[in-house]
């Protein structure tokens, strides 16, 4: 079950990286805490909501909730949590156009200015500052 009540079955990822890397925070949100992001698989969408209602102009966040469309057939695009990514680079060998030597960011964060990405060359999972630059993934639930 979703943060929304929701019940899902299934992770879907965007057909491609979101165009270009990305900040997790706007320039003016660096070091703002976003409470309540959580790790756990079906809680992407929450936290992508929370990182856009403390920073609406969240550059991550933004690309796959507002900026993102696939094609213009699904529109609840989100960027995934810790788990959720932990998921795609399991099954990245499945996934088209997933770079194995890219970092992508998730919706977690880690502490203040700090949020949680994954290096998708060696599985690791590492906190970097907000403004640092790196690729996204939009996933949908259904």
């Amino acid at each position: 079950m979703t943060d929304t009540g929701q019940v899902c079955h299934y992770l879907e990822a965007a057909p491609a990286d979101i165009e270009g890397t990305c900040k997790w925070s706007s320039g003016l949100a660096y070091d703002d805490n976003i409470s309540g992001t959580e790790t756990a698989i079906g809680t992407g969408r929450k936290n992508t909501t929370l990182i856009l209602s403390v920073d609406i102009n969240a550059p991550a966040a933004r690309a796959c909730m507002v900026g993102y469309n696939a094609g213009g057939t699904k529109t609840d695009w989100f960027l995934p949590s810790r788990d959720e990514l932990d998921q795609l680079y399991k099954k990245r060998v499945f996934i088209d156009d997933l770079h194995a030597t890219y970092f992508y960011w998730s919706s977690t964060q880690g502490i203040n200015n700090f949020a949680e990405m994954w290096n998708f060359e060696n599985g690791i999972l590492y906190l970097d500052k907000k403004d640092s630059m790196y690729f996204v993934r939009a996933i949908r639930a259904f």
